[in-house]
């Protein structure tokens, strides 16, 4: 238990650091998924317009319009293929709820 303590008192501004450096990183998160979810939206409409036909098409647009805009910070630690599977957790969530509230 001393030791614990003892690099607690150590480490303390360290410590802190890194809580709200990862406080910063779930906040950014939030603003990624709110991104991908925006585009998702505007994949279909253009696809509405028989600008995109396929749902592969759709999928890279939002992928690769998504990790253009996607925070700085964000992008230091996530790749573009971690970033096509956020997308498709997005999207599998979006399609979740949608089956659920018998919309799909």
């Amino acid at each position: 238990m001393q030791v614990i303590l003892d690099f607690l008192m150590n480490y303390w501004g360290i410590i802190g650091v890194v809580v709200l450096f990862g406080i910063e990183l779930y906040r950014e998160r939030e603003v990624a998924v709110k991104r991908i979810r925006d585009l998702m939206f505007l994949a279909e409409e253009k696809g509405r317009k028989h600008i995109l036909k396929t749902g592969e098409e759709k999928f890279n647009w939002v992928l690769d319009n998504g990790y253009a805009y996607m925070p700085p910070i964000l992008k230091t630690f996530v790749s573009k293929d971690l970033f096509a599977a956020l997308v498709q957790s997005v999207y599998d969530q979006i399609m979740k709820w949608a089956d659920e509230h018998a919309l799909n």
